[in-house]
């Protein structure tokens, strides 16, 4: 949330967070009513059940796996 306000993004085609077991702590600090992310690549790591339920409740979708990435789009 930081990042985005300070260079006063409000609207992001694609964002990838790779944090190293990290993740769940950057998307649960996101104000995601007040951003419009589109795309996100994350890490799928041990804590991904955690992302994925999260973003669920903001209308994001898994949509497919890269690699060691799942790739959620924003369903609204």
């Amino acid at each position: 949330d930081t990042i985005l306000n300070k260079h006063k993004f409000r609207v992001v085609d694609y964002m990838s967070i790779d944090l190293e077991g990290f993740e769940i702590n950057v998307v649960k600090s996101i104000d995601w009513n007040k951003y419009y992310i589109q795309y996100l690549s994350i890490e799928k790591n041990v804590s991904i059940d955690d992302v994925i339920h999260h973003l669920d409740k903001f209308s994001y979708k898994v949509i497919t796996q890269l690699t060691g990435d799942l790739i959620f789009k924003l369903n609204r």
